[in-house]
């Protein structure tokens, strides 16, 4: 084991109790264990989870518990893990995942190939192998973020899938972090787009497979299988208001247009 690990793993937790002990699990036998540093920084959760985290961080070598207080949100409690990093690369990751062995091995061998700042595993729902998500292509015409299409090779995508971004840990802080401004939603494609704007590029790894539950908090009922798609005021408020607020933030000349039609969009 090195002196210093190749990538600090930094997951936020709010009231995740249901969640930790499988996502840890996978951590523990990824086939790079021995160059991983785990942080565990916490939001004031109130269903436990913050002394099971703990708990389960007891004989982590490069383990850390961080108590962020309060609910900072997404932006501010992932900035706050990452504080305490060590990693040359910083991976931000939900607590309801799971990785499948070689994951982390496969996403760093093309992250080096390629020279990207920053990367993805490809999202598959949580308790099968299909396809959840494979990040973001671009904008359309109304301002919203559209899909990628499904590709086995590795290659650039505009956006990083939030629930488990790979990049560079001095660029993250070179740029600026996570924008607390935006609290959660909206905010990985902020960072993304000024990783392209920085001259760097993020890319998606077909071969680097990761399983991702999604809204357990909004949407709890079907256990590891989401079975409805509820939403809720704060989400709808946030996915929206910080859908202008990126494009009003990073766009510029004739691509602040998609300010204007996504407000068309929102009032339609």
């Amino acid at each position: 084991m090195t002196d210093a690990p190749l990538i600090s793993i930094v997951i936020l937790n709010y009231n995740g109790a249901r969640w930790l002990n499988r996502c840890l699990e996978s951590i523990r036998h990824q086939t790079i264990a021995d160059q991983l540093e785990l942080i565990i920084a916490d939001n004031r959760s109130t269903d436990g989870s913050d002394s099971l985290a703990e708990e389960l961080l007891q004989g982590w070598d490069r383990g850390r518990f961080v108590q962020n207080g309060s609910n900072l949100g997404f932006c501010e409690g992932n900035n706050r893990g990452a504080k305490a990093a060590r990693g040359r690369y910083l991976f931000f990751l939900n607590n309801d995942t799971w990785l499948e062995p070689d994951c982390l091995q496969s996403l760093m061998e093309h992250v080096r190939s390629t020279g990207a700042a920053a990367a993805t595993p490809i999202m598959l729902n949580y308790d099968d192998h299909s396809i959840q998500s494979l990040g973001g292509a671009g904008f359309d015409a109304f301002g919203l973020l559209s899909r990628e299409t499904r590709s086995d090779r590795t290659r650039e995508i505009f956006t990083v899938g939030g629930c488990s971004y790979l990049i560079e840990k001095q660029l993250f802080w070179d740029l600026g972090a996570f924008d607390s401004v935006l609290f959660m939603y909206g905010d990985e494609y902020d960072l993304t787009w000024r990783v392209w704007m920085s001259g760097r590029a993020a890319i998606l790894v077909p071969s680097s497979r990761l399983h991702h539950r999604g809204a357990p908090n909004v949407n709890p009922k079907g256990g590891a299988r989401e079975v409805e798609f509820r939403t809720s005021e704060a989400k709808r408020f946030y996915s929206n208001r910080n859908g202008l607020l990126v494009i009003l933030k990073n766009a510029q000349h004739i691509l602040l247009l998609l300010a204007l039609t996504q407000l068309a969009w929102l009032a339609a």
